[in-house]
């Protein structure tokens, strides 16, 4: 993933709690506080793209990922189009 280096800001400490979070809620394989950790999280443009083609956008809705990045890269409706 070298080629997205530096083109996205180091986490903030909320976002490191949430990996943290994640890491485990994995390990407790707790699916539900695993989602709550990743909705925190700022989600890469090309990780969110990559999912709707390959899910569909209800996917990235149902799951509560955090479009920040996409949305200012793309546009609101982006997700829509």
């Amino acid at each position: 993933m070298e080629h997205l280096k530096g083109k996205y800001p180091p986490l903030s400490k909320e976002e490191c709690a949430a990996v943290r979070g994640m890491d485990e809620a994995t390990r407790r394989r707790d699916y539900k506080a695993f989602r709550e950790c990743i909705g925190k999280l700022r989600v890469p443009t090309e990780f969110l793209l990559y999912t709707k083609e390959q899910f569909g956008a209800d996917f990235i809705r149902e799951r509560g990922y955090n479009t920040e990045f996409a949305d200012a890269e793309l546009g609101p409706g982006w997700l829509d189009s």
